[in-house]
């Protein structure tokens, strides 16, 4: 995967632009009532199955054919029963659940930082990520990125979504491992 940034000069409302209304879902597969805006995607063959990894207008959604769908977003979803787990309003988070075969947890923190300087430092160690779905929101002022890496038994996404009007990184790192028999 090349790491190409895309940029787009989608206006990140009030809405958008607070770490503050990130709300975090595990929805089942069958879950359809995404209505943001994907803005880039990438399907990947893997050894669990077929990964579909997303920027969306106002975040992220990883998903696993059959088995689930994580958001990471600012916009309320009808998530109705579909729901295995909703949080919101959360400045570090730890979720650990067994879906069908799989072990899954994530695992999502808000850094703070104190000036500018130190947050235009972490968001270029962003960019220098390899193999990275990215893309800049508004030129350059607020960038989502998502990494999955495979190793033999799992599979790890990470995720970083920046803040420029609030100095917050939200980073996430989601893994599936599968569970033995």
């Amino acid at each position: 995967m090349n790491n190409q940034i895309h940029t787009s000069s989608l206006k990140i409302d009030s809405l958008y632009s607070d770490p503050k209304n990130l709300i975090y879902y595990l929805l089942s597969s069958d879950f359809t009532d995404l209505h943001a805006k994907i803005i880039k995607k990438q399907k990947i063959a893997t050894h669990l199955g077929t990964v579909e990894i997303a920027i969306i207008g106002a975040s992220h959604y990883f998903k696993l054919e059959n088995n689930f769908i994580e958001i990471l977003s600012c916009l309320h979803e009808n998530a109705n029963d579909k729901c295995f787990e909703q949080r919101k309003s959360f400045e570090t988070l730890h979720i650990s659940k067994t879906i069908k075969n799989l072990n899954y947890t994530c695992a999502v923190r808000k850094d703070y930082f104190s000036n500018k300087l130190a947050f235009e430092v972490a968001e270029n160690q962003i960019y220098q990520q390899e193999n990275t779905l990215i893309h800049a929101f508004d030129g350059k002022s607020a960038i989502t990125a998502l990494v999955l890496n495979q190793q033999q038994d799992s599979l790890v996404l990470k995720t970083w979504h920046s803040y420029p009007e609030s100095l917050v990184v939200v980073y996430s790192e989601s893994e599936l491992i599968i569970q033995d028999s």
